[in-house]
């Protein structure tokens, strides 16, 4: 499952046990659900990112680990991607000037950087995490990517990734 927000609604897709193609919409100020039009391809374990106001649904572990499902809240509608070179679930994605940068993942290799274009939909390689993860979790600021935790050795990583510079440093650890 993974989440997303667009325009003052959350939506809700994937899941597991039967509801993987799910496409559930709250909104918090009706503080009510909908659904939207189901993901073409069920999976779980995926990762989430808007630009520029379209949701993109990227891996995924229920068969086949590189999909690229794209959602219009607009038109209620999906598309497809370029598909992710490498194929990964349980990643994590953050996105930094309108691209969508997919760390990691379940499936060797643990440490991918891997770069999608949406303007042009097409792929490229990053610097590789120095300790590959999955499980774990990301966030932008000052225009750098600051990668949390894993379930791949230690949980309390801080990695930090400068896009300009294609190039990472490495953050005081999580305290627990």
């Amino acid at each position: 499952m993974t989440s997303a927000a667009v325009n003052g609604k959350i939506y809700v897709i994937g899941g597991q046990n039967g509801s993987q193609n799910n496409n559930q919409i709250y909104d918090p100020v009706a503080n009510t659900w909908s659904t939207g039009a189901v993901l073409p391809v069920a999976q779980l374990a995926m990762t989430s990112a808007v630009v520029n106001g379209k949701i993109y649904v990227i891996g995924g572990n229920n068969g086949s680990q590189n999909y690229n499902q794209i959602y219009d809240p607009v038109a209620n509608s999906w598309t497809t991607g370029a598909v992710m070179p490498a194929g990964q679930g349980s990643t994590t994605s953050a996105v930094v000037n309108g691209k969508i940068y997919v760390f990691g993942g379940f499936n060797a290799p643990e440490n991918n950087n891997q770069i999608y274009d949406p303007v042009a939909n097409t792929w490229s390689t990053g610097a590789v995490l120095p300790v590959g993860q999955f499980n774990f979790t990301s966030a932008v600021a000052g225009g750098k990517i600051y990668v949390f935790g894993g379930s791949s050795g230690s949980q309390n990583y801080n990695q930090i990734y400068d896009p300009v510079a294609n190039s990472w440093s490495t953050g005081t650890v999580l305290p627990v």
